[in-house]
């Protein structure tokens, strides 16, 4: 699994060298930065997390800490000007239309309603189905980091809009971050 990885933040490295070169003199550590980000290699410990921290965050709180935080770096690269925030955010677009084109595909191919709406379905919303087609009675869909993250993005808005004062909230019901 790691060679796959490896081989592929190479590859990307050879095809954004000239570009980061070209934007000016953090461009190669923007470059090495991003590529780490957007592959789900950040170093936790080079952040300072102890080994133990490193064990507890993998046995209880999160599924996979490394990408959890490069993903969350990643969104936070896209608020950056220059070549890192360039790429994050086309990373983003690129993956928001790929993601999508081939979800629209396969829900099409299989007859399926299209389910594109990330609000939680008592905001009128698909909740949990976003972007899912049903298979023998179970919802089966890209699932990720993004499209976790998608839906957060959604609950958080729609709970802004409609009652604020539910992100002070202690109830999981209620708060969308909880």
């Amino acid at each position: 699994f790691e060679a796959f990885g490896d081989y592929s933040r190479i590859e990307l490295f050879k095809s954004l060298r000239n570009t980061a070169v070209k934007s000016g003199p953090d461009g190669l550590n923007d470059l090495a930065a991003f590529i780490r980000n957007s592959t789900g290699a950040l170093n936790t410990g080079a952040l300072g997390a102890s080994p133990s921290q490193q064990a507890f965050e993998r046995g209880w709180l999160f599924f996979s800490p490394r990408y959890t935080r490069a993903s969350l770096a990643l969104v936070a690269d896209a608020f950056q000007g220059g070549f890192r925030g360039q790429q994050a955010r086309q990373t983003f677009a690129q993956m928001l239309t790929g993601g999508a084109v081939i979800y629209i595909g396969v829900a099409t191919a299989l007859n399926q309603p299209i389910k594109l709406d990330p609000r939680p379905k008592s905001d009128g919303g698909n909740g949990a189905e976003f972007m899912t087609v049903n298979i023998a009675g179970q919802n089966i869909g890209i699932g990720s980091f993004w499209t976790s993250f998608v839906r957060l993005v959604a609950a958080m808005g729609t709970t802004a809009a409609d009652d604020p004062a539910l992100f002070a909230s202690p109830s999981t019901k209620d708060n969308p971050i909880m």
